[in-house]
């Protein structure tokens, strides 16, 4: 048994759980955090209304979302908490981002669900005062999960204490742990319930299970079910691990007896729940109010669900913001080296205890083995996940955080995994058994400091003078007392579906000063990238800062500087020099602020009519399309010219295609910058190879025969050719090449 008073090892470690737990619920802006602020309002719905919430059949609460149909109980349990508080004009005061990025980790803007000013700064009041309220419970919610995870350990590993105090730490000391639990959210609850839950279970294996415990085993199952549907889930898994209990020990009315008690007590409990759902939704789960506000049923085939196993797996360890928001490479590398030296140590584990030859011969008896434990403990982590599974096949979910009800199985796991690589693994991890929590302290602290904090952290203020002089002067004013001031593109080139970077530098008209109001929604502004055509082939649209100082909350004299970046869309006809402009949304103004080259893709044509021309350095002529070797008077001539380039060029050139003798006058011209304007040669680089168009117009009239047809290039400010040669090597006359005939 537990003297959990004497337990100060615990203890301490729930208080540095506690202490960062807090600091991450401080450092990160509230309401950022996966569906943080329809909790929120949910809890304040009920809170001042005094009745649950639902989800109506045509325009529903967006403000609820779909909150309004999750299992009542977190929200019963908190709105008399912030009750006695003010908070009536919290839907008001609230400033969400219409422009976020949801489920972005690539976004170099758009992070913040919401836009945070000092409203919601220190000393909090209000609905920041609620709100931080809420999360300091959840921080305590998760404090009592580790205790649970504490008391299983030491149940398995009762002469072991370090091994239960090792598990323990892992998760409190996991980023994704401590970031939910500093966060507004019914997921804490659930957490806290179902580990609980599996606390006692374990409990009747060691100890048995007597009907004072099924009954609180019970209660704890039905305020699961009133909390979240893993709740239900939770039910069916007692029930065979109770059964399975009463097999091994031979009491078999204690099956019967457990199904009366556990599935009486939680229809007690949540049965009024599901007869409501059935009334409101055709639908005792009320799952199909999620999937409906999710925008339907994705109809996925299992394939396409496990194909996003990557973004359920790394989001269990460190993903922050609303799924937008990355730590670096190493955090992830560390979490997972974790888990597979884990692995690694199970598996062998499992094969030493198998050449021991420890298995007993009857089924009855393996169930008394700590095998059959395990894998009952790994049957409570499979039911979340298939449950899970379910229902990432309708609608989006693959959210790490929604494992954690089986954070219990998953902790014991580690601990058994990472003590059975062998004695000298195991007798380092003893001798050194707090080297593994403290690097797990240190990633979290880091994550909390440095990722969460600096991804939401405003631009700094800059002066004029240090803008850098590489950086493009503009001093324009976009509309609406914006002015941009400089502009500085960081990506020269990019390919399609790649981000363009760049820095701008802002600042206030002098005869503007703005309000601070947040439905000034006219203040934001437009970044557009223009391919051939003018085509649009890329755009964002965000609020200044990054996304998160409008200029709405401006004031006068300061001078910002913000790194934006915007996405070029998957399909651009390429290559080009595509344009990049800035616009304040609503207004007239624009700037020209950046070019960037999109290159050509690699050549996969067929076969050409191979024609020798080079021009020294630069440019080979590889082959020619001619679609008309034959035309009328009056009639246009269409070309079609692979081109390989040699080494980078500086020069403006334009491409001279003429018809006539090349120590003539020509008879007729189609000389064009290469690419319609969009691709001039100064973008063209070593390796280029692509094919360009021409077109010529013969005359009306012109008179019947056949003519030469001739290509070149010349300097578009001195009108200089560029000097050709011909597959020997021999300098061309006039520096034009004959590529082919027409006959007229």
């Amino acid at each position: 048994m537990v003297d959990w008073w004497r337990e100060r090892v615990l203890w301490g470690i729930v208080g540095v759980y506690v202490a960062v737990t807090v600091m991450y619920g401080v450092v990160n802006p509230l309401f950022e955090a996966p569906d943080e602020h329809w909790h929120y309002f949910t809890v304040q719905y009920v809170a001042d209304e005094w009745e649950l919430p639902y989800v109506a059949e045509g325009e529903y609460d967006e403000w609820l979302s779909q909150e309004a149909a999750q299992p009542p109980l977190y929200y019963m349990l908190m709105a008399p908490l912030i009750a006695p508080l003010d908070t009536s004009g919290a839907r008001e005061e609230v400033w969400l981002n219409p422009f976020v990025w949801w489920g972005s980790g690539e976004a170099a803007q758009h992070v913040n669900n919401g836009i945070h000013g000092e409203w919601e700064g220190w000393p909090w009041r209000g609905y920041a005062l609620a709100g931080h309220l809420l999360r300091l419970v959840s921080t305590l919610m998760g404090a009592g999960t580790l205790v649970a995870v504490y008391g299983s350990g030491r149940l398995l590993w009762p002469e072991e204490r370090w091994r239960a105090a090792l598990v323990t730490s892992l998760v409190a000391f996991l980023p994704q742990f401590n970031f939910l639990h500093a966060a507004i959210s019914n997921d804490p609850l659930i957490i806290l319930l179902c580990s609980w839950g599996i606390w006692q279970l374990l409990y009747g294996w060691f100890y048995g299970f007597e009907r004072r415990q099924l009954v609180v085993l019970g209660i704890t199952i039905g305020l699961a079910a009133l909390t979240k549907n893993a709740g239900v889930l939770l039910l069916v898994y007692a029930l065979g691990f109770v059964a399975a209990v009463g097999i091994r020990d031979g009491r078999y009315r204690l099956i019967g007896e457990s199904g009366v008690i556990l599935i009486g007590s939680v229809v007690l409990i949540a049965g009024w729940l599901w007869w409501r759902n059935e009334l409101l939704y055709d639908d005792w789960t009320a799952t199909s109010q999620f999937i409906r506000i999710a925008g339907g049923d994705r109809g996925y085939s299992l394939g396409e669900v496990l194909a996003e196993t990557n973004g359920l797996w790394v989001s269990l360890f460190a993903v922050f913001g609303w799924f937008n928001v990355r730590p670096p490479w190493w955090v992830d590398w560390f979490w997972q080296g974790v888990v597979l030296l884990a692995v690694g140590g199970a598996v062998v584990g499992s094969w030493r205890y198998r050449n021991e030859g420890e298995w007993p011969s009857s089924f009855v008896g393996w169930l008394g083995t700590r095998s059959a434990l395990g894998l009952l403990l790994f049957g409570w982590w499979l039911a979340v996940y298939s449950g899970l599974v379910l229902f990432m096949l309708r609608t989006p979910a693959a959210q790490g955080r929604l494992l954690l009800p089986a954070v219990v199985p998953m902790a014991l796991g580690l601990g058994y995994g990472l003590t059975r690589m062998g004695s000298g693994v195991r007798g380092w991890l003893e001798k050194r058994r707090w080297v593994l929590p403290a690097a797990a302290l240190g990633v979290t602290v880091y994550c909390g400091l440095v990722v969460i904090r600096g991804a939401y952290d405003r631009p700094g203020l800059i002066g004029l003078e240090e803008i850098p002089e590489t950086a493009s002067w503009f001093e324009v004013d976009l509309g609406q007392g914006v002015v941009l001031v400089a502009a500085e593109a960081e990506t020269e080139e990019a390919e399609a579906g790649e981000w363009v970077e760049m820095v701008l530098y802002w600042r206030l008209a002098e005869e503007r000063p703005l309000p601070v109001n947040k439905e000034e929604d006219g203040l934001n502004y437009v970044i557009e990238v223009y391919g051939r055509e003018n085509e649009l082939v890329g755009k964002t649209q965000l609020y200044h800062g990054e996304g998160r100082y409008p200029a709405a909350l401006w004031e006068e004299g300061d001078v910002w500087a913000e790194r934006v970046a915007v996405q070029l869309y998957e399909e651009i006809e390429r290559p080009v020099l595509a344009k990049v402009q800035v616009k304040v949304a609503g207004e007239d103004g624009l700037a020209d602020i950046a070019w960037v080259r999109v290159p050509p893709e690699p050549w996969v044509g067929g076969e050409v009519d191979v024609w020798a021309a080079r021009w020294v350095g630069r440019v080979v002529g590889q082959g020619l399309f001619a679609r008309q070797q034959a035309a009328r008077r009056g009639e246009t001539i269409t070309l079609e010219v692979l081109w390989q380039v040699e080494a980078d060029i500086e020069e403006d050139a334009a491409v001279l295609v003429h018809v006539g003798e090349r120590d003539e006058p020509p008879l007729a011209t189609g000389d064009s910058v290469p690419v319609n304007g969009y691709y001039p040669t100064y973008a063209w680089e070593a390796g280029d190879i692509f094919t360009d168009t021409y077109r010529i117009v013969l005359p009306a009239d012109m008179e019947a025969g056949t003519y030469p047809l001739l290509i070149g290039f010349y300097d578009r400010q001195t009108g200089v050719r560029w000097p050709v040669v011909d597959g020997e090597g021999e300098r061309l006359v006039n520096d034009v090449y004959e590529m082919g005939t027409v006959e007229v």
